[in-house]
């Protein structure tokens, strides 16, 4: 079962999924050109959205890393393995 703290991260998780989801279901060819702040310069909505995913892969591999110099066995992180996941959920 799950302890109170993880209750609450896997609530908040959904929320954030929720937001996310109605995010991404409002982008247009449009809003993907938009150049929005970042940092000390712009980039466009499209590019930020791939640094996201490529920032998000350098953090898995960290996570990775710390994992097995603490001699334990990572999970797997391959988009693929996600996929197949999420088949076996649905």
């Amino acid at each position: 079962m799950y302890s109170p703290r993880s209750l609450q991260c896997k609530l908040k998780w959904a929320e954030v999924e929720k937001e996310q989801i109605e995010f991404v279901s409002r982008v247009t060819d449009e809003s993907l050109k938009a150049m929005l702040p970042f940092r000390a310069t712009r980039a466009s909505l499209a590019h930020l959205m791939q640094h996201l995913a490529n920032h998000s892969t350098y953090h898995r591999g960290q996570v990775t890393l710390m994992m097995r110099q603490l001699d334990a066995e990572p999970v797997a992180t391959d988009f693929h393995e996600f996929l197949l996941e999420d088949r076996a959920i649905q």
